[in-house]
């Protein structure tokens, strides 16, 4: 049984999928489909892969599957309006039902993941994570260790020139917050074992990059 966080998010997945899915595979967010903590929280701390399991039912069922091995399909809104849907790969699917969450404050970063999953960063972990030094990614998602490592970062992953990558590294900084522990209830215990294991780690490698402010308010 997942959290109340979970029950959530899942429901936020649901919708979307509703917007976008033909009727009988819109509830593909539930069961094993649903959302779920990540296996590594360098990134999201929750993803789900329902478009990937949507789409591998879509281009199993002859009436769905194009002949260059794409899906296509039509659906009705609830409003009576038909549109047709054509993807080439559950990636694709994957961006067409993030795109349709609908908006909550619980979510700080959500994005099509590869393999056709939707990633989801919740506030509680982007701050958790700038708290303790590390800084969010807008491109890909993932978190740097400071100004230094997102540098690298936008340097290696992302091929940005020299100039670009430093100002990236210096805005990020800016990304600082206070942290506060999430409400009760909002956070899997999962993600909050991985959370202080992911912590504990990082220490034991030297690698967090707290600013003074925020070091002493921990060893009080």
């Amino acid at each position: 049984t997942g959290s109340p966080l979970e029950a959530i998010l899942t429901a936020l997945v649901r919708a979307a999928c509703h917007e976008v899915l033909p009727a009988e595979l819109d509830d593909l967010s539930s069961g094993k489909d649903a959302v779920r903590p990540s296996a590594t929280l360098a990134g999201a701390d929750f993803e789900s892969r329902a478009p990937w399991s949507a789409f591998c039912r879509l281009r199993a069922a002859p009436r769905f599957r194009a002949a260059d091995g794409a899906v296509e399909y039509a659906t009705v809104s609830d409003l009576g309006l038909e549109r047709t849907w054509r993807f080439a790969d559950a990636s694709e699917l994957a961006s067409a039902i993030n795109l349709r969450l609908p908006p909550t404050a619980i979510i700080a970063d959500a994005r099509a993941g590869g393999g056709g999953r939707i990633l989801l960063t919740t506030r509680a972990h982007l701050e958790w994570q700038l708290a303790h030094g590390q800084l969010h990614c807008g491109r890909c998602g993932l978190f740097c260790a400071g100004e230094r490592g997102m540098r690298d970062h936008m340097l290696v992953k992302h091929r940005a020139p020299y100039e670009a990558a430093l100002e990236t590294a210096r805005e990020s900084r800016t990304q600082l917050v206070p942290w506060t522990p999430p409400p009760a209830g909002t956070l899997s215990m999962l993600a909050l074992a991985q959370r202080q294991a992911l912590l504990q780690k990082r220490e034991a490698r030297g690698c967090l990059e707290l600013d003074e402010g925020l070091r002493a308010a921990r060893e009080d």
